[in-house]
Formats: structure tokens, C-alpha cells, sequence
């Protein structure tokens, strides 16, 4: 087998649906950790593009996380994601529709809260990164804040508007999983996969799923506990601790 290579955020919620498709098929692969804002040159030399995830897979570079998952899929087919017959189109509409609908909302308010504690969003953004680029980091870190902003249309009212979107969709997952265990047939798929990955990032913090290095400051927190008892987000927490699993990522030895 070819070795597989991804380009990641750790903190990304993106990034996790990637890395979760990679290791629900027991891939063995490489992750290599950007900083955000200084991955752009890197990333776009090779995608044209400046989103991550991106994944060297069999001589290609894929990017966006609904491309790789089917390239990953075609590619290794077993276990599947992709339900057959019937179920296949709804199960990829869910998949289509929680990237559109819920995945940027929840980046957006988010970030809004992050990019006010500092000290905090630095340990979250730099996760893995040695020292020196650490130390980098940090000195350019008030024009980041600025990047951040302008690119995601991060403001104190956006952000309102992307926790109403956000409720909106928990809603919607919560109906559609009233009385059974997934969104699509009776089987895990895509479906279920993404959502609970997108969802993550509103899963308690004392879990630590996206590898934050210390618990958050208690507004941060607090966005847990809010939704803590939401229909939608207990059925999101019990797919991850049901079919999370183990990492597949190759590690220095």
C-alpha cells in the first residue's frame, strides 16, 4: 500500500472527519500539522487552493473533506461508508448538507470566542509545532487575529447567527434520529460520521477530542455545557464513543 499522507489542523473539526474516515478503515498514514495563516503558501503551492484537509493518496492530492472521503473510498472500499442501493443518496445529501449547513456555522461562532483568549487559541493553534516556529507564531499573532476574521466574517453578531444556524441543524439530526441509532438505514455511514466530527468541537471539553493541550477558559467552556443536554448532541456523543476507534496514524519511532 502506498503511504498516505494529511495535511492538518489538529483543532479542525474538518480535519477530524478526515482523520476519523482514515482510521475507521484502519489506513495507516501520516498527518503533518500546519499553522493556520502560515500554511497558505504551503498549501496552495500544491492544491491551488488554502483549505485544509489535504491527502497524498496513490500519487494524487486531494483536498476538501467530501472529495477525500470519496477517493477514499473508491480507493478502499471495506469497511464501507457509503451505504448501497436506496440508501446511498440520502446518506451523501447528509453528508453534503452538515458540510454546508453546520460545519462552517460552528467554525465561525467558534472561533468568534477563541480569538478572544489568546494565550488559549495559541496552545490550540499550536499544537505539535516545534518552538521556534511556536515563538513565530506568537510575534506575528495580532495580524493573524486580523486574518482570521476578515476571512471567516468572524464579528460578535455573525457569531449570534451561526449558534442559531447551529441549534437549527442539532434540531434537524435530533428529528431524524428520534427512536433509532443513525441517520440513514441501520447502519453506521458517512452520514453519522460527519456529523458527529463536525459536532465535535461542542462535545465536553474534559474529553480533549481535538488534542486541545489544556482545558479551555470557562466562556469557552460554557458552549459544552449549553448544549450538553441537546437530543442532538447526546446521539452525536454516543456515535463517536461508539465508532470512534483507534488512531491509524504512523507515528516517529
Amino acid at each position: 500500500m502506498a503511504e498516505l499522507e494529511l495535511w492538518q489542523f489538529p483543532y479542525s473539526h474538518f480535519c477530524e472527519k478526515t482523520r476519523w474516515v482514515l482510521d475507521y478503515k484502519k489506513l495507516p498514514h501520516r498527518r503533518r500539522s500546519l499553522l493556520p495563516g502560515f500554511h497558505i503558501p504551503t498549501v496552495r503551492k500544491v492544491t491551488g487552493k488554502t483549505q485544509v484537509p489535504v491527502l497524498f493518496i496513490d500519487g494524487e492530492v486531494v483536498a476538501d473533506t467530501e472529495v477525500i472521503t470519496q477517493r477514499v473510498e473508491t480507493v478502499h472500499p471495506d469497511p464501507a461508508l457509503f451505504p448501497s442501493g436506496d440508501l446511498r443518496d440520502p446518506a451523501l445529501e447528509w453528508e453534503r448538507r452538515l458540510g454546508e449547513k453546520l460545519g462552517p456555522f460552528i467554525r465561525r461562532a467558534w472561533f468568534y470566542d477563541l480569538l478572544q483568549h489568546k494565550d488559549y487559541a495559541l496552545s490550540v493553534f499550536c499544537v505539535g509545532a516545534p518552538d521556534k516556529a511556536a515563538r513565530r507564531y506568537r510575534r506575528w499573532w495580532w495580524l493573524l487575529k486580523v486574518a482570521f476574521k476578515l476571512s471567516m466574517g468572524v464579528s460578535k453578531k455573525k457569531a449570534a447567527v451561526a449558534w442559531e444556524r447551529t441549534e437549527t441543524m442539532l434540531d434537524e439530526i435530533a428529528s431524524a434520529t428520534s427512536g433509532r441509532e443513525y441517520l440513514v438505514g441501520d447502519s453506521f455511514t458517512i452520514a453519522d460520521l460527519t456529523a458527529a466530527a463536525l459536532l465535535c468541537p461542542m462535545f465536553p471539553k474534559e474529553w480533549h477530542v481535538l488534542g486541545e493541550p489544556v482545558l479551555p477558559p470557562p466562556d469557552l467552556a460554557e458552549v459544552a455545557v449549553r448544549y450538553r443536554e441537546h437530543p442532538g448532541m447526546l446521539w452525536a456523543q454516543g456515535v463517536w464513543e461508539r465508532h470512534r476507534g483507534e488512531s491509524a496514524e504512523l507515528r516517529e519511532s
